[in-house]
C-alpha cells in the first residue's frame, strides 16, 4: 500500500506553488503595466496575501505527510466482518432510535387522546343531565357512550361495537338523530361513535 510519501512528492508542490506565485506576479505586472501606476498599491497588497497562502499550503502538505495513515489489513475476511460489525452497530442505533421515536409518537397520541376524552366526556355530561335527568336512564347511556367513545379511541381501525340487549334503543335512537354515532355501512347491529377530530 502507497505511504503518504509516496503519493505526495513535497519538491513537485513546492515547484508547483513557486511557479503559481510567478505566474501570478507576472500578471500583476502586466496589469499595472496596461492600467498604470493605480494596481501598484493593490499589487503590493496581494503579494502579501499570495505569501501567507503559500505558507498556509506548505503547512497543511507538511503535515499530512508528518501524520500517521491507517493502513487496512490485506486479510479480506477481516474486512468483510468489521463492516459487518459497522453495519451491525449502526442498524441498532438505528433500531433504538425508531423505537425510541415510536414511544414518544406512541405517548404524544395517549395524552392528545387523554385531553380529547376529558373534553368530551364534560360535553357529554351535560347531555345526559338535559335529556336523561333520571339516575338510571343517564348511567345507562353513560356506560353506552362510554364504551362507543373507547372503542374509538383504542381501536380505529375498527371502531364499531356490536349493538346488545344492555343497549337501550331510545338512547340509540337519538343518539343517531343528533349524530354523534353512525351505523356499520353493512351492519346495522353495528354502531361506532363519530370521531370529530375528522
Amino acid at each position: 500500500m502507497a505511504t503518504a510519501s509516496e503519493r505526495i512528492d513535497p519538491h513537485k508542490v513546492q515547484e508547483s506553488l513557486e511557479v503559481f506565485c510567478a505566474q501570478t506576479e507576472k500578471r500583476l505586472e502586466e496589469l499595472e503595466a496596461s492600467v498604470g501606476q493605480r494596481c501598484e498599491t493593490v499589487a503590493q497588497d496581494d503579494i502579501p496575501d499570495l505569501m501567507k497562502t503559500k505558507l498556509h499550503l506548505q503547512s497543511q502538505i507538511e503535515a499530512i505527510i508528518n501524520s500517521d495513515l491507517v493502513e487496512l489489513p490485506n486479510d479480506s475476511h477481516l474486512l468483510i466482518k468489521v463492516a459487518k460489525e459497522e453495519a451491525e452497530t449502526m442498524a441498532n442505533d438505528n433500531a433504538r432510535t425508531l423505537s425510541h421515536y415510536r414511544e414518544k409518537t406512541y405517548q404524544f397520541r395517549y395524552e392528545r387522546s387523554a385531553v380529547f376524552f376529558r373534553l368530551l366526556r364534560s360535553q357529554l355530561q351535560v347531555i345526559l343531565a338535559e335529556f336523561y335527568p333520571g339516575d338510571g336512564d343517564k348511567i345507562t347511556m353513560e356506560n353506552l357512550l362510554e364504551s362507543l367513545v373507547t372503542k374509538m379511541l383504542h381501536d380505529q381501525n375498527d371502531p364499531y361495537v356490536d349493538i346488545d340487549d344492555t343497549m337501550k334503543s331510545s338512547h340509540i335512537e337519538l343518539l343517531l338523530r343528533v349524530n354523534l354515532i353512525t351505523r356499520h355501512p353493512q351492519n346495522i347491529m353495528k354502531i361506532r361513535f363519530v370521531d370529530p377530530r375528522y
